[in-house]
């Protein structure tokens, strides 16, 4: 999702399971100072409806965290999960 010299990496590993969808997002904070209130906000086209919005995180210098977020799917035609941190 970032580049490796962004102040914040993330990395997304995406689990499909029949009709959900499950995102698993690393965050790191490459920065030497605290992020509050760090929230990843994501948005759907087609055919998926995010399940529940993910909840704020705090990272501390240089730490990581796991974020997941579910996504269900109404049918099989194209659908365009998208977001930023």
């Amino acid at each position: 999702m970032t580049g490796f010299s962004d102040p914040v990496y993330a990395e997304a590993y995406v689990h499909v399971n029949q009709y959900d969808i499950v995102l698993d997002v690393l965050v790191v904070n490459q920065t030497s100072d605290t992020l509050q209130n760090c929230t990843l906000e994501l948005a759907t086209l087609g055919d998926l409806k995010l399940v529940e919005k993910p909840s704020p995180l705090t990272l501390a210098p240089h730490d990581f965290a796991n974020i997941k977020a579910n996504v269900k799917v109404a049918s099989t035609e194209n659908g365009i999960i998208f977001g930023n941190i």
